[in-house]
């Protein structure tokens, strides 16, 4: 079935980025169109804005594969890999992507002192944004208070992602109370 998909409003997310989500089978009351019944969360789909001259805090999705691909830009992210010696720094055009792995450090900067950066970030699988009564119970991104620096000095091993068994139970968990939240809707 062909379906014409609004984003819907753009919101702040921890990691100093805007986001809108346009598909996403975790998000069922946030203004996204919503998805087909038979949905199974392989997939989501986001506008993210970067404000004029501002950079996102350096956080990591364990669980998810994004590609963000560049609507309008240039935007710079800096991105390191499990194989990665240190962060790559690669700036993106208008119609150009990039391919983070589960797991990977990145942060993203707008150099543009004037306009706002636009991208479109796709996920697999489908990304888990979880509030309850404006508060916020899970989000998929580990969003760091840490530099670089800090988190070389670290070995990359920084506590938050100590335990991904704790942080996936958790993703698991806020997934059951989406969809029951979803059921009563």
């Amino acid at each position: 079935m062909a379906r014409v998909i609004t984003p819907g409003k753009l919101f702040d997310m921890p990691d100093g980025t805007r986001v809108a989500p346009v598909f996403n089978p975790f998000e069922p009351l946030s203004g996204a169109t919503a998805p087909e019944p038979d949905a199974d969360g392989r997939m989501s789909v986001a506008l993210g804005e970067l404000r004029a001259g501002r950079s996102s805090r350096i956080h990591v999705l364990p669980f998810v594969r994004q590609i963000t691909w560049v609507l309008s830009g240039p935007v710079t992210m800096i991105v390191k890999g499990a194989a990665d010696a240190a962060p790559q720094r690669l700036t993106l055009l208008a119609g150009q992507a990039l391919e983070t792995a589960p797991g990977d450090f990145m942060q993203l900067v707008n150099p543009d002192r004037q306009r706002p950066c636009r991208m479109l970030h796709a996920c697999t699988p489908g990304y888990v944004f979880h509030t309850e009564n404006g508060t916020l119970r899970y989000e998929d991104a580990v969003v760091f208070a840490e530099d670089w620096d800090a988190l070389a000095a670290q070995n990359w091993h920084p506590p938050a992602l100590a335990d991904l068994d704790t942080l996936q139970k958790a993703r698991d968990r806020a997934i059951e109370r989406i969809t029951a939240q979803a059921r009563t809707v």
